[in-house]
């Protein structure tokens, strides 16, 4: 049973695509001359993206904690079936992995013995300085 949950999570975890996405476009917006405070000075343009409040750039780190805390937050996991719980677990970690090193390192377990997988995952947790990760805990238990 252990092999079966790792390898239908590997297995979905490759089967779904990791692709990347790329940002939206910068828009403008135009303001008229009343709201930038020039009385007949011409309207300008702003930046959306100027005014925005920067958003924390994905890192390793923030997708392998992701990763480790799938069990208890991916959607209908928890009460999934023995059966579904590998496929559901595995597209909303995919779906999670914004970094290339974290689809690198899923890309590497699915082709790993999978009695390995654990140990490698962990090993990796722990070198981010992640101290809990329920993900490892469970593919480390036997089935």
């Amino acid at each position: 049973m252990r092999f079966l949950f790792s390898a239908a999570l590997m297995a979905g975890l490759f089967a779904t695509s990791c692709g990347g996405s790329s940002p939206p476009p910068a828009s403008t917006v135009e303001v008229p001359p009343s709201e930038a405070g020039a009385t007949g000075a011409p309207a300008t343009s702003v930046s959306a993206e100027a005014s925005a409040p920067a958003e924390a750039k994905p890192s390793y780190k923030s997708d392998l904690e992701a990763w480790c805390n799938a069990p208890s937050r991916a959607p209908g996991a928890a009460t999934a079936s023995a059966a579904d719980r590998p496929r559901i677990l595995a597209e909303w970690i995919s779906a999670q992995l914004q970094t290339d090193q974290a689809k690198d390192l899923a890309k590497q377990m699915g082709v790993l013995d999978p009695g390995s997988r654990p140990g490698v995952f962990r090993k990796e947790v722990e070198a981010q300085g992640i101290k809990t990760c329920p993900f490892a805990d469970e593919m480390s238990k036997p089935r």
